[in-house]
């Protein structure tokens, strides 16, 4: 397993080259694999002396949490907080107490039930150096909720908005919305490559920026009703040429999760990839990824097509839905909705083995959503994100 200090390091060189040559306000920030593989990390020094810890990615939740080393998660035998990192704000000369009258008063809004306390304190990432910066400190979860992997564990980076004052989305401390309080940020937006699905490939988040070279292929364009719900209008499985369609009724959404591992998908859908994947007919599970035979990841002969409104589309080969974890052992985390032998007659999330094909940029001043299929290159072509007008 690797430690803080390797994956701190083997980012180094990729951290110094993400801050050079960049537009104004635009900020180039490394994602690597975490968690053994099955989400993305971004490093963080927080309070001084600087701390340094990796949260996880997720364009599914708005929240900042980091996990306090006296945590009811850090303190269990197996030691899951120290791959990745942890904040301790009592040991940061810069920390306050965001709110001390109301405490517990910090909630990840995630299934563990993260709890605990705001706090202000420096925050530095990719060349943004920040005081007074409000994040959260995780100090209890519920153990008695199965992670789907906690260990190694990392707190949460949350790339989404609450809404509840209305379109704007603009009140809640999110990062972005921070960084644009303070004009770090010139455009709430940014846009996510996560890379092949490969245990070194260089993934990145642009803050305020598109990198144009990682698109391929026609760029579409949709508004959304509250970030990240995106409606979707259909699944096509194409195998070689013979290919079989499911519709989608109109007004079903999907939320784009950089923070699922997983890829929920209609019943229907999932039943007729797992039959190219050689999983057996009816194949349940409520806990774990499906485990099939690697020699999987060589299918692209058949591609699942996925449509959105307007004429986009994504397509995925199938191989790509197959994931080698550190074990060496491979997985698919296309399930059957969310995982399990019920009945599922829509998408239940697009996470990462989606994501990983598409490059995404998620706009919350305008609303919309703009995406391309992926292209998988060192190549790179930075341009800041237009203000709104």
């Amino acid at each position: 397993m690797p430690s803080l200090k390797d994956i701190s390091a083997s980012l180094l060189l990729a951290s110094q080259a993400a801050v050079n040559n960049l537009p104004e306000n635009v900020f180039n920030v490394p994602l690597t694999r975490i968690m053994n593989l099955e989400y993305y990390g971004m490093e963080f020094k927080v309070g001084n002396p600087p701390q340094r810890s990796f949260l996880k990615i997720d364009t599914g939740s708005p929240t900042i949490g980091f996990i306090s080393p006296r945590s009811n998660m850090c303190l269990r035998p197996e030691a899951p907080c120290d791959p990745l990192g942890t904040y301790d704000n009592l040991t940061s000369s810069t920390a306050v107490v965001a709110f001390p009258g109301s405490y517990p008063n910090y909630s990840d809004g995630l299934l563990d039930n993260g709890q605990g306390i705001f706090v202000n304190d420096t925050l530095r990432f990719a060349g943004v150096d920040a005081d007074d910066f409000l994040i959260g400190s995780t100090d209890s979860f519920n153990l008695a909720v199965r992670l789907s992997q906690s260990n190694p564990f990392a707190g949460i980076m949350g790339l989404s908005a609450m809404c509840f004052t209305g379109p704007k989305c603009d009140v809640y401390p999110s990062l972005v919305q921070q960084l644009s309080d303070r004009g770090i940020l010139k455009t709430r937006a940014f846009s996510i490559y996560l890379g092949p699905d490969e245990p070194d490939a260089p993934g990145h988040l642009l803050l305020g920026g598109v990198d144009e070279a990682k698109r391929d292929g026609p760029v579409f364009t949709q508004k959304l009703d509250s970030p990240w719900d995106v409606e979707y209008s259909s699944f096509t499985l194409d195998k070689a040429g013979e290919k079989t369609v499911w519709p989608i009724d109109p007004g079903n959404t999907v939320t784009w999760d950089t923070g699922a591992a997983y890829f929920g998908l209609p019943t229907a859908v999932f039943n007729a990839v797992a039959a190219v994947l050689g999983l057996p007919a009816n194949v349940t599970s409520t806990q774990d990824p499906y485990e099939v035979d690697c020699k999987h990841r060589d299918i692209v002969d058949t591609v699942l097509e996925v449509g959105f409104p307007g004429n986009g589309i994504i397509k995925i080969p199938v191989g790509r839905l197959v994931t080698t974890l550190d074990s060496g052992k491979c997985v698919t985390y296309a399930l059957n909705g969310a995982g399990g032998s019920g009945e599922a007659d829509t998408a239940t999330n697009f996470g990462a083995p989606f994501l990983r094909n598409v490059y995404a940029t998620y706009n919350l001043d305008t609303l919309e959503l703009t995406y391309s299929q992926v292209k998988y290159t060192d190549e790179e072509r930075i341009v800041a994100i237009p203000t709104a007008n």
